[in-house]
């Protein structure tokens, strides 16, 4: 319900017996925002993700909600949260990583201008290129889920695609400058592996290689 904490409870019913099932929900805090695009003007529609936390399905995007016309947002979050981590997408822009407070605050959020994507080659540690990657982002301890990663670079105009057979991709222009843990995240069966890259800061010196230590997918 809208205002209220999001709460999955699991139960076992008699259909012999039935009987009412009661849920108690303790109205949600919330965080409330202005997001500005580049040029200053309210990001009208942008997408704000959150709250992001540990343990979030990497093949879905979380919950969000949209900007309105004067760029400002509510999202509702757990009560007796403190600081929530949260992304913000909009066309043209690159992806925004934020901690923001619940309250009656607004939480600004500037945006910046997506640029060029840069040539990376994804390796493993005895230099053979990593097939079919993608880059997965850790930021503030926290990965930021695939789907939303590719949701934020085709919104913003960039690339998301595998490695190609050498190892090469496309990435970057759309990850806001600070210092991110990298990942490559191959596919294989059972699911998926994730390869440590290192940590780097953005923008990425142009034709980078990144190295994993190890030789496999683990």
């Amino acid at each position: 319900a809208e205002g209220y904490e999001e709460r999955t409870v699991e139960t076992t019913r008699d259909p012999l017996r039935p009987e009412d099932v009661r849920i108690a929900l303790r109205p949600a805090a919330r965080v409330r925002g202005r997001v500005y695009g580049a040029s200053g003007a309210p990001a009208v529609l942008a997408s704000v993700f959150g709250p992001l936390s540990a343990g979030l399905p990497d093949e879905e995007e979380p919950r969000s909600v949209r900007t309105d016309q004067s760029g400002a947002f509510v999202l509702d979050v757990p009560p007796d949260e403190g600081p929530v981590f949260v992304a913000v997408a909009a066309p043209g822009h690159r992806l925004a990583l934020r901690w923001l407070r619940p309250g009656p605050e607004e939480n600004a959020v500037i945006l910046m201008s997506a640029g060029a994507d840069d040539v990376v080659t994804t390796l493993f540690s005895d230099g053979v290129p990593i097939r079919g990657a993608y880059f997965a982002l850790v930021a503030g301890g926290i990965r930021v889920p695939t789907a939303l990663l590719a949701a934020a670079t085709a919104a913003g105009g960039c690339s998301f695609e595998p490695a190609s057979r050498d190892g090469r991709s496309l990435f970057g222009g759309c990850v806001e400058p600070g210092t991110y843990d990298l990942f490559a995240r191959v596919f294989r069966s059972g699911g998926a592996g994730y390869l440590p890259l290192g940590s780097y800061q953005f923008p990425l010196p142009p034709g980078i290689e990144l190295r994993s230590p190890l030789q496999d997918v683990p």
